[in-house]
């Protein structure tokens, strides 16, 4: 407990001390050569993520009103056509009614395969990194891709839906952390912001998610696995132009640090804590329903 306590007071020592050098450089983001590539690539490469996933559910939602994609898959009507959910039809594309009924009942197929990767996307994220976790996320929706332009039938349409809904946590998960964790502190905020915003400009430039192979992994992560030279040479070079010797990022090395260090302590805790006390169950449902509450607007439905 100690430990705990003394990290928390050394954090915030931390933090205060970077928001006073933030607040004593005034020099712009765009005169900042190192910075600025940074830029260049992670953000259409992080914000691209979303971009996708607005892009695909825009581009379904089109399909369904367009003739020959009706006619193809024998003219889906009702519940089927206005949700393409969890289950599978005939051989021939038509679809039991039972089938029908269960589709009735809300449960988007996309979503499913969402669920089911959930679990493990924080600990890919953690293993392999922000970046990797981005890049297995993508190699699993051009698979799911290529199976839903291949598709014959409803049923193979169906299973593609699945395999992009597991690639897409990988995705948004690994970019939302690269993007909270490699920008320079001044812009976290803007940029985190805008990256739900994202979702919507993904039929223009969904595109720009090749920019990956240009972002340097996330230095909050390359601490986590003993990697700290790396991770302070990345905030060097985009958050200081190349000076070693810079005192806001000294201190955005220390506070990643304590962090770290502070999360690895509380690492050893179990999840059955979220709902042990009425504090810890309270604040569980607050955080779930956020998450619930902002898919469930617009072409979430």
């Amino acid at each position: 407990m100690a430990f705990a306590r003394q990290t928390d007071v050394d954090a915030v020592a931390s933090q205060s001390e970077v928001k006073r050098l933030l607040d004593l450089d005034t020099t712009p983001w765009y005169k900042r050569p190192n910075l600025r590539k940074l830029y260049c690539t992670l953000i259409p490469a992080a914000l691209g993520c979303e971009m996708t996933s607005g892009y695909d559910g825009s581009i379904l939602n089109g399909l369904q009103a367009v003739e020959p994609w009706l006619t193809y898959f024998n003219n889906p009507k009702g519940a089927i056509l206005g949700v393409i959910t969890a289950a599978f039809g005939k051989a021939n594309g038509e679809v039991d009614r039972s089938v029908e009924l269960h589709l009735a009942k809300g449960i988007p197929i996309y979503s499913i395969g969402a669920v089911v990767a959930l679990p493990i996307v924080p600990y890919v994220n953690d293993r392999v990194g922000r970046k990797h976790s981005i890049t297995i996320g993508s190699a699993i929706i051009v698979v799911g891709a290529i199976l839903q332009t291949a598709a014959v039938n409803l049923a193979m349409f169906l299973v593609a839906r699945i395999v992009l809904g597991l690639g897409i946590p990988f995705c948004i998960g690994g970019a939302s952390q690269l993007i909270a964790e490699l920008t320079f502190p001044r812009h976290s905020a803007v940029l985190n912001g805008l990256f739900n915003e994202s979702w919507y400009l993904g039929a223009i430039i969904a595109a720009g998610l090749t920019f990956i192979w240009w972002v340097p992994e996330s230095p909050r992560w390359l601490v986590s696995r003993d990697r700290s030279d790396e991770a302070f040479d990345i905030l060097v070079k985009y958050h200081a132009e190349g000076d070693r010797n810079s005192a806001l990022v000294q201190a955005e090395f220390a506070e990643i640090q304590q962090t770290v260090r502070a999360e690895l302590e509380s690492s050893k805790r179990r999840w059955v804590e979220l709902l042990q006390t009425p504090g810890n169950r309270k604040r569980t449902f607050i955080a779930a329903c956020v998450g619930l509450f902002s898919q469930w607007s617009g072409n979430g439905l």
